[in-house]
């Protein structure tokens, strides 16, 4: 594969690997009693950043299934399974 294929592949991959991070921090912040938000804006905030997960997941599984995506090369682990029998 040429290199500016795999380099759009690894930009495409950080790309939904960041989007993904950032919901998931969303997900995990923690209601700070000096700064709270009303229950049903925090619900709203929340199915929002499941929602972003759910459609980074669709993305990766469509451009995987497209080759767009960088696949895992696992050549190396046949040495790692060696030096742990």
């Amino acid at each position: 594969m040429k290199a500016p294929a795999k380099f759009a592949q690894r930009t495409i991959s950080a790309a939904i690997f960041g989007i993904l991070f950032i919901a998931v921090l969303i997900m995990a912040d923690e209601n700070d009693s000096s700064n709270s938000m009303p229950l049903g804006k925090r619900i709203l905030v929340q199915a929002g950043a499941v929602a972003i997960i759910y459609a980074c997941y669709r993305c990766g599984r469509f451009l995987q299934s497209h080759g767009l995506l960088a696949s895992i090369d696992n050549e190396d682990t046949t040495e790692e399974e060696d030096y742990y029998e």
